[in-house]
């Protein structure tokens, strides 16, 4: 049987629009800073909400089965310490209202992005226009009473949108929530070109001064 090049072109493209769509990976990596007006909204001790304190600012979408690998960095030597915490949450908004089914886990970072605490992969749902679960202490396996991390990562994969219209949505809003006891952000600082200058003087003035009292100790030998 002979089969004529365009017979072979429309029979590929029949067997292309046939074939499901490929899954997405989403890499982000942003900055927030600490120092920006917390925004915890109704229920939380604390939280930051858009690109006044992320950055750099994007937006991305999510189809059904795409995943996101999210990671967030606190500003240069800032760190947060969570009293008796209880829950944490890491998530965007989106342009479109429908509930989604997700499978994700959350770990808490250190300065150098080493992981401190991770919790287990588990499956929820959850609503309105937003992707990003909440996880609780026990998903962690039970967290210290005193928590002190510099950043966050999450990576989630979302199964399903529950309205039959949305099949994929815009997300441009970031926000992080926590809800503890209490709250506490550390600030570290790095010297101004200025100290860094008198420091150097003060090394230099330091290493003078010891040569001085070792030749005044070999002349009295």
């Amino acid at each position: 049987m002979r089969i004529s090049l365009a017979g072979a072109v429309a029979a590929l493209g029949l067997l292309a629009a046939g074939a499901p769509a490929q899954a997405a990976t989403v890499v982000l990596e942003l900055t927030l800073d600490l120092a920006t007006p917390q925004d915890a909204g109704c229920c939380f001790t604390a939280g930051w909400r858009g690109f006044g304190s992320f950055s750099p600012e994007s937006s991305f979408s999510l189809e059904a089965g795409d995943t996101l690998d999210y990671t967030i960095r606190f500003g240069a030597g800032q760190t947060l310490t969570l009293i008796d915490p209880t829950f944490f949450w890491a998530f965007w908004y989106g342009d479109a209202s429908s509930d989604v089914n997700a499978t994700g886990s959350l770990e808490l970072l250190d300065a150098d992005g080493a992981v401190l605490f991770a919790t287990t992969a588990k499956t929820d749902d959850e609503g309105s226009a937003h992707f990003g679960q909440q996880f609780s202490d026990g998903d962690f396996g039970g967290l210290p009473s005193s928590v002190t991390f510099a950043g966050l990562r999450y990576v989630g994969t979302l199964n399903s949108y529950a309205e039959p219209d949305v099949t994929t949505r815009l997300y441009y809003d970031p926000q992080v929530l926590f809800s503890a006891g209490e709250a506490q952000v550390g600030v570290g600082t790095v010297p101004e070109p200025a100290a860094w200058a008198l420091m150097v003087v003060g090394f230099a003035g330091l290493g003078a001064g010891l040569r001085r009292r070792r030749r005044t100790a070999a002349a009295l030998a």
